[in-house]
């Protein structure tokens, strides 16, 4: 591949895993407790209940991350970054890899609390099976998008088999525990709809005032990096309040409580 696709893989591949490292992992860690007592008590219609609130969050979090990392994707490398040999085409570069990877953030946070609900389960064979899998979809994903795709395919490859490893072990959940009634899901992201278009509207406008990929005094671009940042979670944030979204301030006294 081009040089440098390395690099921008890297790069990208790092401010992927900032949301998923603060958020994701923070949100799964949080509520796997209550569901390994319920699973040791057999309580399974509040183990059913403890997923669905755990998949509910993690729609809440990274759906709105993933928007952000695509958005804010130039921006931040331009800031951050851009300097000595880091050009605008590096900029450009990393942000297009930025852009396959940040789709996956969704469905790494679906297996992060899935594949703990096997282990609730006493079973931590299916997991290990499913991640095999995952591994060749991975490769042979890979393998062919990089012909035409560059790094992006790479990047794109990694996403296609995060859906992969999400769905396979949520229908094998679903066919362990029943019916997981994911219509309660499904009415939080169509009311999630509203914000996530206000908050894209709000965070375009603002970073449109810089041209990103030309250089320039970092406290000014800084201070527009974070308003649109805090505009746009304070957008999506409101959004969630006025259409009645009630799961949003559990999931923030469980993030706070977690990263304190």
């Amino acid at each position: 591949m081009q040089e440098g696709s390395v690099s921008w893989l890297y790069y990208g591949q790092r401010l992927f895993e900032f949301p998923q490292g603060v958020f994701v992992v923070s949100l799964a860690q949080a509520v796997l407790p209550a569901m390994s007592r319920q699973a040791a008590i057999k309580d399974m219609d509040g183990f059913c209940d403890s997923l669905r609130f755990a998949l509910v969050l993690i729609l809440l979090v990274t759906i709105p991350a993933t928007l952000g990392l695509v958005l804010c994707n130039e921006a931040v490398y331009s800031l951050f970054f851009m300097r000595g040999s880091f050009t605008a085409f590096d900029v450009s570069q990393s942000a297009l890899a930025l852009a396959w990877y940040a789709p996956a953030l969704l469905f790494v946070g679906i297996s992060r609390v899935v594949v703990p609900t096997f282990y609730a389960m006493q079973d931590t064979r299916t997991p290990v099976l499913v991640s095999f899998w995952t591994l060749l979809v991975n490769a042979g994903a890979g393998l062919l998008l990089m012909q035409t795709m560059g790094h992006a395919g790479l990047a794109l490859a990694l996403t296609l088999s995060s859906v992969f490893n999400a769905v396979v072990l949520t229908l094998l959940l679903s066919r362990r525990l029943g019916a997981l009634n994911l219509t309660a899901i499904a009415y939080v992201a169509v009311r999630m709809v509203p914000g996530l278009c206000l908050m894209a509207v709000v965070v375009t406008l603002l970073l449109g005032q810089v041209d990103w990929l030309e250089p320039g005094f970092f406290m000014p671009r800084f201070a527009i990096l974070g308003a649109a940042v805090c505009s746009g979670c304070l957008v999506y944030g409101i959004s969630l309040w006025l259409c009645g979204v009630k799961e949003i301030q559990q999931a923030w006294a469980l993030l706070v409580n977690k990263l304190a």
